[in-house]
């Protein structure tokens, strides 16, 4: 092997290691998720969503069809072509897939296990002229079906069988306080360009004491129901949000306070060019 040949493969090695830890991150997501009982797995808890265990096996059907076979339909897979047909995203709409006769869990996790195990041992084998795309559209795949699944605990009805406040894995829960922090962000930004925006001959805070007893029984309202969305569990669960550390509310309001400050900014020149025109 030349020198060449030597770094072209040691890149392609580390490029392997790249996709297989994503690939194994997504399934440390996927097995937290469907880590319940067999009924809580098989039931179909929302018209708009699939069993959990259809999700469970329909992740390693897709894998076994783009990186065990190229995406040959055609080509034989891991499972009996019959049973492939009932995780067919198209041909089996969800509102009838509980009625369908899925694997078990057992049987899905097995099948899991199978398709994952023989997708790693091709990686470890990779070569430089192997594209690895498909390998990351699938790691994708199954994030988007993490995100389905997580759907579906919140629209499940009783006691969180994650737990409440379950301690999520490292990579798990950042999307959660993303959306968390935006949603603060926007509203205390549109409650702070609400108040600006209410005299453009005076400053924010001299308006301040422009007496508006319903904006301010707007703002206080307003809070109370963000502080609700934070500190309920069973609204944050619905929502999709995670409560924020301390210090990123007030990172979220300083972001937000900033806002406020730009548009006062603008007004003020905007006033100035309005009082002495060029």
């Amino acid at each position: 092997m030349t020198g060449v040949d030597s770094h072209l493969a040691a890149a392609t090695r580390a490029d392997a290691a790249v996709v297989a830890a994503g690939l194994e991150a997504a399934r440390r997501r996927t097995a937290w998720l469907t880590d319940v009982d067999e009924r809580e797995l098989t039931a179909q808890h929302s018209p708009l969503m699939s069993p959990l265990v259809w999700d469970l096996a329909h992740i390693g059907q897709q894998e076994d069809l783009w990186l065990l076979r190229g995406g040959d339909a055609g080509a034989q897979g891991l499972l009996a072509a019959n049973v492939e047909r009932l995780y067919d995203a198209f041909e089996q709409p969800r509102a009838i897939r509980v009625t369908l006769p899925l694997l078990t869990a057992q049987e899905s996790r097995a099948y899991l296990g199978d398709v994952r195990s023989r997708v790693l041992d091709a990686l470890a084998a990779a070569d430089e002229d192997d594209d690895l795309f498909p390998h990351v559209m699938v790691e994708q795949h199954e994030q988007q079906h993490v995100e389905t699944m997580l759907a579906t605990h919140q629209l499940r009805g009783g006691a969180p069988v994650l737990g409440a406040r379950a301690v999520l894995p490292p990579d798990v829960g950042r999307d959660d306080t993303a959306r968390a922090l935006t949603f603060v962000v926007l509203v205390l930004a549109n409650l702070g360009l609400i108040h600006v925006n209410r005299s453009w001959g005076r400053t924010a805070w001299r308006g301040s004491a422009a007496s508006n007893r319903q904006f301010g029984w707007i703002a206080a309202g307003t809070v109370a129901v963000l502080g609700a969305v934070l500190g309920v569990p069973a609204i944050s669960r619905l929502l999709a949000f995670a409560t924020p550390a301390p210090w990123l509310l007030l990172a979220a309001g300083g972001a937000a306070a900033l806002v406020v400050m730009w548009f006062e900014a603008v007004k003020q020149v905007q006033r100035r060019r309005l009082l002495w025109p060029a």
